[in-house]
């Protein structure tokens, strides 16, 4: 006789931040474009873009071996809730304060 499971599976978001550092090879006499970070950055990858992934277009591209450090960002509002024996689901959201 087989034994129902009597357990539920909680599910919630975890966000973190990943930094990642990327190096172009580029000409001794090139000059940075652009008069913010990520126009810069768009410059690099346009002119540049056979050495990176464009970690703004595509960012689950990314290299590994390229990450620095990884930072615990925020947990998600809302944690699911999934009983495995009546296959009922609640949803429990919690009022954050804003993020930055």
């Amino acid at each position: 006789m087989e034994t129902t499971s009597k357990t539920k599976s909680i599910y919630t978001d975890i966000i973190v931040s990943v930094w990642v550092k990327q190096q172009f090879d580029v000409p001794v006499e090139y000059e940075i474009k652009g008069s913010t970070p990520k126009e810069a950055y768009e410059s690099l990858i346009a002119e540049f873009g056979d050495q990176n992934v464009d970690a703004v277009q595509e960012p689950n591209e990314l290299d590994l071996m390229d990450v620095r450090s990884i930072d615990f960002s925020f947990i998600g509002d809302e944690f699911i809730q999934f009983d495995n024996h009546t296959k009922e689901m609640n949803i429990k959201l919690f009022k954050s304060k804003k993020r930055r």
